[in-house]
């Protein structure tokens, strides 16, 4: 009875289901927007809303040609807005349902097509236990990342289940999520392509894709989709492929955007210090058990993963650019390589047959135990976001206030009208708050703090701001709220 109980379809997704939704879903909303990609794309984002012009994203009602990549994630964000408000949920939802979209469909391969849910199942909890994948610039914020992930982890797998059975529907599909894919992230969707080309001659494959007529029905699909867009962009935009072009490519390759210089082994770093901690070394248990495996399918599948992350890794380490949220497509492969190890000795261990039959549920009581450590972490920091964002917590809490500020001047708490923000350095993660101000009817504008008037009124939350502005004007102060200071200029 317990035994039929475990393997009801019912109780697995159940199962399932209740254990991702803290970590993708979780308390989403309850940060303020992030500086920099996510705070641009929530700006592109509303804009694009008020404006109606979807195919070229503004910034400061500018055409944007900081952020050149195609608006696949933006107009999610769009839609995510209109339906369900101007806030913060709005903008991570695409992320999160991306995320849920990518565990859902590791799961349907490994049932459907290997027969083997527990392996999909062990694979999906190492994903979500990955803190690279559900933290910072991750599934749980508003970047394009988890959108592209989703998009190179079905690519990739409709082009092995395609090279297995010969269909030419997963061709199709393997083109469509690689369209996809560019339309999210630019270059970054491609950056797979080496290996899966590596993997084909090794299949002996190659010229069988060369002779196939859907190959070159596919690949004009994907030109017209990318091309046609870029095009239309640059007709409606002019210099925005020559921008794009350096931005996403020659930029990034050849000028390091990070905030230091870093070798070679920076993602090896990160992977084994941070993003995959608690995985990494059973990655080469993995690869290594998989040799020993009967299941022949598991041994070719962990086979293509290494080379899918081995060439990923070997690309983006030769970028001068490196920054860590650019190993993200490579989790679910490495959750598959890690996976193996721990199938194959909880699958050995729950058919030993005085287990099986005296102690069903002691096995599952081990991938409990296993389990335990990594998912109480990625629980508490979906519990408490604001640990999971902050590298310096003290830095990062009085940084945001201005934001918690304005987001409760929207609903109220505070009268901003015919006020002056003033803020020194990048201000994009205000910038979406004090649109939907204005949208309000809530005037507020920000001014250079240097050139301040009588009668002004200023809002500041910046002690180099507070400093200049009380060593060269005389005030009134109006509100004093944590950090933050309402001031009217009197002379």
């Amino acid at each position: 009875m317990l035994k039929e109980l475990f393997n009801s379809n019912y109780l697995k997704y159940i199962l399932i289901a209740l254990l991702i939704y803290m970590p993708i879903f979780g308390n989403l909303g309850e940060l303020p927007i992030r500086i920099w990609d996510e705070s641009r794309l929530a700006v592109n984002s509303f804009e694009m809303l008020n404006n109606g012009k979807w195919f070229v994203t503004y910034f400061e009602n500018q055409p944007d040609l900081w952020n050149t990549k195609p608006p696949l994630l933006i107009w999610c964000q769009v839609f995510c807005l209109k339906f369900i408000g101007l806030n913060e949920l709005a903008v991570r939802l695409p992320s999160a349902i991306a995320a849920l979209l990518t565990v859902w469909f590791l799961l349907l391969f490994f049932e459907i097509y290997l027969k083997h849910f527990w392996f999909g199942f062990i694979v999906v909890l190492i994903l979500i236990t990955t803190t690279g994948y559900v933290c910072f610039h991750g599934t749980r914020t508003g970047d394009y990342d988890s959108l592209l992930t989703l998009f190179t982890t079905v690519s990739c797998l409709w082009f092995y289940w395609f090279l297995e059975t010969n269909k030419n529907k997963y061709l199709y599909f393997f083109f469509i999520s690689l369209t996809l894919a560019v339309l999210t992230k630019s270059i970054a969707g491609l950056l797979f392509l080496p290996a899966l080309l590596i993997y084909t001659i090794y299949e002996k494959k190659f010229f069988f894709l060369l002779k196939n007529k859907h190959s070159y029905f596919g690949i004009t699909i994907f030109l017209v989709f990318v091309l046609g867009y870029y095009f239309t962009r640059e007709n409606l935009n002019p210099t925005f492929i020559k921008n794009a072009f350096y931005n996403d490519i020659v930029g990034r390759f050849n000028n390091s955007l990070s905030l230091g210089h870093f070798n070679n082994w920076f993602y090896l770093n990160i992977l084994y210090h941070t993003t995959f901690c608690y995985w990494f070394f059973l990655v080469p248990f993995g690869l290594v058990i998989s040799f020993f495996q009967t299941f022949f399918q598991i041994k070719k599948i962990t086979i293509y993963a290494t080379l899918l992350c081995s060439v990923h890794l070997l690309i983006i380490s030769l970028s001068k650019s490196k920054l860590e949220w650019y190993c993200m497509p490579q989790y679910p492969f490495l959750a598959i390589i890690a996976g193996v190890g721990v199938y194959t000795v909880y699958n050995r261990f729950a058919n030993i047959n005085w287990v099986k039959y005296k102690f069903y549920l002691l096995p599952l009581i081990c991938l409990v135990l296993l389990f335990f450590k990594p998912y109480y972490f990625v629980y508490n920091l979906a519990n408490n976001p604001k640990k999971a964002y902050s590298y310096d917590e003290d830095y990062d809490k009085n940084f945001y206030k201005i934001s918690y500020y304005l987001k409760d001047a929207i609903i109220g708490l505070h009268c901003l009208n015919n006020s002056i923000l003033l803020h020194d350095g990048n201000k994009s993660h205000i910038l979406f708050y004090t649109n939907i101000l204005n949208q309000k009817s809530v005037k507020i504008m920000f001014k250079d703090y240097t050139k301040l008037h009588k009668n002004d009124i200023v809002i500041t939350s910046q002690q180099i701001v507070n400093n200049y502005i009380l060593q060269h004007h005389k005030v009134d102060t109006l509100e004093i709220w944590e950090n933050i200071l309402k001031l009217k200029i009197k002379e």
